[in-house]
């Protein structure tokens, strides 16, 4: 087909495997317009890739403390910036920051045209250089016909402290108003967040997040395999429909938001995708979930070089309990041990002397 033509074609089944890091949620904030008019910045993280250089060696306020957030205040702040992170919980719920150029902060509640930004506690801080939105991304499906799925959860606030999150879709499939204004944030009607159950032959690849995303996308995309190869079948699509329903109440009584923000609950997930097709989980995957507690204490305790962490993974599937072991270099706390962890071995006046390290924030980020 050539440029703009449109061609029709008719397939047995289509897979959704689109991302969802590419329609970033850009938050209201009042006075924007006339903080920008007055010379003042607003990026959001997707367009991020270095410490501008009319940044350096002034204020910076980055909204959210996700993964993109937090690397890119400590690399604004390793740049000269004086940074300042704006979260919903506020400063209390975070440890000490792990530079003298970072600071905690609550909600922004505005932008002011001296450059200023006021926060939802009343406080105000001086004139700022600009203001960064590590505010996440939105699903979208704009290829999708509105009958076909439901993007729920469409909110262009700033209560956004997870820029890994999504929240909402930019294309024409419908939209759930109800669940928006309870701030979830959904796709669906889908079973086990992957068949829809209006269409069963459409599935999407990849919408949880906070995951380790190999081994899930990999068991989602067999466990789909198994059922387009009748290998694998699905419940009628009323049983589909009732358990999607009973997971949605249950995420509200516990008081969550995001059907799909799995984290810890990614395990389980993967292993009954995998018991689904009629197979058992390799003992792999016990290592792949320990290696990532592992990893996420890393990177709570060294926040500045974790990244430099190398690991070696040896899988053993004759280990029952743990599916094999793991050693780690760290060029600033050089441990080299079986099931090395690294919030037992390094005692709390170490815990921060990574703070000068040069090169620790990877400049690549989703």
């Amino acid at each position: 087909a050539g440029d703009g033509e449109e061609v029709e074609e008719l397939f047995s089944a289509v897979l959704v495997a689109n991302g969802h890091f590419h329609a970033p949620v850009i938050p209201r904030l009042a006075g924007r317009d006339e903080f920008e008019r007055a010379g003042g910045q607003v990026v959001h993280s997707s367009l991020y890739r270095a410490p501008p250089d009319e940044w350096r060696g002034k204020r910076v306020v980055v909204i959210g403390s996700g993964p993109s957030g937090t690397d890119i205040s400590l690399e604004l702040a390793d740049a000269g910036c004086d940074v300042t992170i704006s979260i919903r919980a506020g400063p209390d719920a975070f440890p000490q920051p792990p530079s003298p150029r970072l600071r905690y902060a609550r909600r922004v509640s505005r932008l002011n045209r001296d450059l200023s930004v006021t926060f939802d506690d009343g406080t105000t801080s001086p004139p700022v250089a600009a203001v960064l939105l590590a505010t996440g991304y939105d699903y979208a499906f704009p290829f999708l016909e509105s009958d076909l799925v439901t993007v729920s959860g469409v909110d262009s606030g700033v209560d956004n402290d997870v820029d890994s999150g999504v929240n909402g879709s930019d294309g024409d499939s419908e939209r759930d108003s109800a669940a928006a204004a309870a701030g979830e944030k959904r796709v669906g009607p889908l079973y086990k967040q992957l068949f829809s159950t209006r269409t069963p032959t459409l599935a999407f690849i990849g919408l949880p997040f906070k995951v380790v995303p190999f081994p899930l996308c990999e068991a989602q995309a067999a466990l789909v395999a198994a059922v387009l190869t009748r290998t694998a079948t699905l419940p009628p699509a009323e049983q589909q429909e009732a358990e999607a329903a009973s997971e949605l109440a249950a995420l509200r009584r516990a008081g969550g938001r995001n059907l799909h923000m799995l984290g810890d609950a990614q395990w389980g997930y993967v292993r009954e995708l995998i018991e689904m097709r009629g197979d058992t989980a390799p003992k792999r995957l016990r290592l792949l979930q320990r290696l990532n507690a592992e990893v996420s204490s890393r990177r709570r305790i060294l926040p500045l070089t974790y990244r430099q962490s190398n690991y070696r993974l040896y899988f053993d599937d004759a280990d029952e309990e743990g599916g094999g072991y793991w050693t780690v270099d760290h060029p600033t706390h050089p441990l080299t041990k079986r099931e090395t962890c690294i919030s037992a071995e390094i005692a709390p006046d170490e815990q921060r002397v990574d703070s000068g390290a040069a090169g620790a924030v990877s400049s690549a980020r989703i």
